[in-house]
């Protein structure tokens, strides 16, 4: 990519004009309003009992989202924006809806790995049976999917935010001008 003013468009910011801090606050605080929006949905369409085991439930599930923002977030940024040297808006929205949408099958991977684990050296455990807790129950793979369709609207919110706190703020620097008058 050339350095030069004209080529960015105002959905889009340089790679190295934004703050690595200022990207993992966007990431750590996009998934907190879709959580929020979530506990509410399930105060609305489930009632006290729903809410009472979401609530129990509440930091677990903040944590597990803003890790998995940070952890999906930056596996992606440091992949793809780094080495194009730009990041745009469509992207962080995307990027939110993976995040989100991703967020449930990660979490049944780490549950089947550590069920898997913790049966220990004692037990006949086998890479061929951590493929089958994998497949255990037609209900398991179904709920993840579902999940992750449910979550993905969620997840565009997300990338908004993110794109609103983390990204957006950020300003531009003038590249090199002699370019444009060669």
């Amino acid at each position: 990519m050339k350095s030069g003013v004209l080529e960015l468009r105002p959905t889009q910011r340089r790679w190295r004009d934004l703050g690595k801090r200022r990207l993992s606050l966007g990431l750590a605080v996009a998934p907190v309003a879709p959580v929020l929006i979530g506990l509410l949905l399930l105060l609305l369409l489930g009632g006290p009992f729903l809410l009472n085991a979401a609530a129990m439930a509440a930091g677990a599930i903040f944590a597990a989202a803003i890790g998995w923002a940070l952890i999906a977030g930056w596996a992606y940024l440091l992949l793809i924006p780094r080495s194009r040297g730009v990041l745009g808006r469509i992207e962080c929205l995307l990027l939110g809806v993976l995040a989100a949408s991703s967020l449930p099958v990660a979490v049944d991977l780490l549950a089947n790995a550590v069920d898997w684990l913790s049966a220990g050296p004692d037990s006949a455990a086998s890479a061929d049976d951590f493929v089958d807790l994998l497949d255990e129950g037609p209900s398991d793979l179904a709920i993840t999917l579902v999940l992750a369709i449910i979550l993905s609207p969620f997840g565009l919110l997300g990338g908004w935010i993110f794109w609103r706190v983390g990204v957006r703020p950020t300003v531009t620097t003038v590249g090199d001008l002699a370019p444009v008058f060669d």
